[in-house]
């Protein structure tokens, strides 16, 4: 049974000073049923490096973490895969720039957060005014006109006049 041998690119990045000096891709040659740790140790002996002090961590262009397997699509020169070789026990910042599409979108939708709360604080005045005006005029249609009958009765109370005793008897 013939087994496929597939070429991988990859682009080494290390805080390690010896494995940072590599600046060219280099190619790795696997086969179809390789797992991910004989592709690991494959880089590593292409580097000579020891096996055993190193985390190797694959990122695909995108930046995102892949497993280096026989099955992995291969790849171009053009575009390498991202190889991080870190020893065991050492503090790093990630060496592949981190995706900035998100810090774009939320500063995106603080922008427009802002915007609405400063139309919102502008309409704020308008809008107690707008209350006070509807006040006003609810007053005028509703309780002017039943003050005028209030007063236009006792206008005609006040015309009355006491004219002494009464002079029928009551029935009681």
């Amino acid at each position: 049974m013939a087994v496929d041998n597939k070429v991988f690119y990859v682009k080494i990045f290390s805080p390690v000073a010896k494995i940072s000096n590599v600046t060219e891709c280099l190619c790795i040659p696997v086969e179809q049923n390789n797992s991910f740790k004989v592709v690991r140790n494959k880089i590593l002996e292409r580097l000579e490096l020891d096996q055993k002090s190193y985390v190797v961590k694959v990122r695909n262009n995108r930046g995102f973490g892949i497993a280096l397997t026989g099955r992995t699509l291969e790849n171009s020169i053009d575009d390498p895969y991202h190889v991080e070789i870190i020893p065991y026990h050492y503090n790093v910042k990630p060496i592949i720039k981190i995706d900035n599409s998100l810090n774009t979108y939320m500063d995106i939708r603080l922008r427009e957060t802002t915007k609405r709360l400063d139309r919102l604080e502008n309409a704020i005045p308008v809008y107690h005014q707008k209350i006070e005006e509807r006040v006003v005029k609810e007053l005028e249609q509703n309780v002017e006109p039943k003050l005028d009958f209030l007063a236009e009765r006792l206008a005609r109370a006040d015309l009355a006049c006491w004219k002494g005793p009464i002079t029928n008897s009551p029935l009681w």
